[in-house]
């Protein structure tokens, strides 16, 4: 399996698997459309988190909303320990949006096998959640993201679920410094 370092990680760039890296684009369309299905459900509501709940030993993914009125109301919501509670959690598991999701379980399957047939497991799953994160700051997904309207503390993340002191995986996608667990 070919090993390349994603190019906008620097420094923290692990070396990234071909397959997996061949899973970003399309991933980031799949996110594109099921938000812009989402977008009206919203109506005025803000958004102020974004998380892609990625368990590539499961093969599963999903998107979570939280929404700034949620976070206004219990600012302990903003932490990914507390997705289950948002009003919009999972919300790809919806009957409106499952028909279109859909079509991610195979990248979630190939994410399992990845990780099934991996000798470090954790390096695996790593490379599941960098290709979550690549996908959501890539522009397809981006357009969309832009479209909603946002809180100004607005943040998407991607997190090991397993590691409560695993770093947000968007903030080595998009650039930013490598931040803490929670937005």
């Amino acid at each position: 399996m070919e090993r390349t370092p994603p190019e906008h990680f620097g420094s923290h760039a692990p070396p990234f698997p071909a397959e997996i890296e061949a899973l970003v684009e399309p991933l980031a369309g799949h996110i594109a459309l099921a938000l812009e299905r989402f977008a009206p459900r919203l109506g005025r509501e803000a958004v102020s988190v974004l998380a892609m709940d990625c368990h590539p030993w499961h093969g599963v993914l999903e998107l979570s909303v939280l929404l700034a009125s949620e976070a206004d109301e219990d600012e302990g919501l903003r932490s990914d320990g507390e997705q289950a509670s948002w009003r919009c959690f999972q919300f790809t598991r919806d009957a409106a949006a499952q028909a279109q999701w859909k079509d991610v379980t195979s990248i979630a399957e190939r994410f399992r096998t990845h990780y099934d047939g991996a000798l470090d497991r954790k390096t695996a799953a790593r490379d599941a959640f960098v290709c979550c994160a690549r996908a959501l700051v890539h522009p397809n997904a981006r357009r969309a993201i832009e479209s909603l309207r946002r809180s100004a503390d607005f943040v998407e993340w991607v997190v090991d679920p397993d590691d409560p002191a695993a770093r947000n995986y968007c903030d080595l996608a998009s650039g930013r410094a490598p931040g803490r667990r929670e937005p």
